[in-house]
């Protein structure tokens, strides 16, 4: 039915649509970094020393619960690294850091840090 020239276009176009969907994948991954050392300087300059003690809680609690760090701002959804995550924002909570600061850090929307905050407290 088809003849080999709407082939030959239709193969172009999918090349075309994965070339799309790479740079826009890549145009992602740049705007979560840039909107997450938009929020760290903005810690840092509130509170200079808020944004150390937010490394090092992250640090000390992937270190307690033998996950690296990457797995706390990583994409994985994973039982493990999920509960990790939800340790981090419990304990950062508790250190009074807000919703934003603590997405910041992980790479995470304010509005995910507060999804994990309301959970723990059911």
């Amino acid at each position: 039915m088809s003849d080999p020239a709407t082939k030959e276009i239709r193969a172009e176009a999918m090349v075309r649509i994965s070339d799309l969907q790479a740079a826009f994948d890549e145009l992602c991954d740049e705007c979560q970094k840039s909107v997450r050392e938009v929020l760290l300087y903005r810690l840092s300059r509130r509170k200079p020393y808020a944004l150390r003690e937010l490394e090092r809680l992250r640090a000390d609690t992937a270190a307690e619960l033998g996950v690296g760090e990457d797995v706390l701002a990583g994409r994985s959804r994973t039982r493990h690294a999920v509960r990790a995550r939800a340790q981090f924002i419990a304990r950062a909570r508790q250190r009074g850091f807000s919703l934003a600061e603590i997405g910041g850090a992980i790479g995470r929307d304010h509005t995910t840090v507060h999804y994990f905050a309301a959970r723990r407290k059911r």
